[in-house]
């Protein structure tokens, strides 16, 4: 989040005409920046991302029960695909013969 365009304009241009240009970042992580005048809309969009995060976290949780490995998390907490989920191979009993 970005607050107060004018101020950020000069790194922006930047970012968008140089580093994007030469193709150190991704048109990815240009969308990750959000530049705004308005408290409002950094207030929303600060409470949107937090309120998806935590959504996130508690489908992880579920999926960590339902034996999926954690996730790993790239750079700008971009998701790497999950592997397969594990499966659980029960031991063996043992007889009451032993």
């Amino acid at each position: 989040m970005l607050f107060g365009r004018s101020y950020w304009q000069g790194a922006i241009d930047w970012l968008m005409g140089t580093v994007l240009a030469e193709g150190k970042i991704s048109p990815d992580d240009v969308e990750l920046l959000v530049v705004t005048d308005s408290p409002e809309e950094a207030v929303r969009t600060i409470i949107d991302c937090y309120d998806a995060q935590c959504a996130e976290a508690e489908a992880e949780s579920v999926a960590a029960e339902a034996g999926y490995p954690p996730v790993v998390r790239g750079r700008g907490g971009f998701r790497r695909p999950r592997l397969q989920p594990r499966t659980v191979t029960p031991s063996p009993e043992k007889s009451d013969a032993e």
